[in-house]
């Protein structure tokens, strides 16, 4: 199996979770609370995800897990906020907030997330000499 089938894999497991989150929080916060809800959700997914994708879908298991752990959450951050600020723009538009999650994270995952994560946080280092 491929790193990015691995990947999509993980997320998708991991991305599953957050959904039945997100769409506990609709049934019973107020719309306006749920862009923050959308956001702690994908804050809690991704630290499931971080652990998927460096054990499994990249297979990094060396001792440079601090230098991984910082790029991974400022890369998780933005992808957060860019999803969020997405699921905001598409929910914006009458269509049911749980399926503008979907469709958020379908739109950053391909696009931002993966070549991140592929590129930078679980790059392939020389080991210190």
């Amino acid at each position: 199996m491929s790193t990015r089938t691995r990947s999509l894999c993980g997320s998708l497991a991991t991305g599953s979770l957050e959904l039945a989150l997100f769409a506990a929080c609709t049934l019973v916060l107020p719309a306006k609370r749920l862009v923050v809800a959308r956001w702690a959700v994908g804050a809690f997914g991704s630290s499931l995800n971080y652990v998927v994708n460096r054990r499994w879908a990249f297979g990094r298991r060396d001792d440079r897990k601090r230098a991984q752990g910082v790029r991974f959450a400022l890369t998780t951050l933005t992808s957060i906020t860019l999803a969020t600020a997405a699921w905001a723009r598409i929910a914006g538009t009458g269509l049911d907030p749980r399926l503008a999650h979907v469709l958020s994270v379908a739109l950053v995952w391909p696009l931002f997330t993966f070549p991140m994560m592929r590129r930078w946080v679980f790059r392939a280092t020389p080991a210190p000499a």
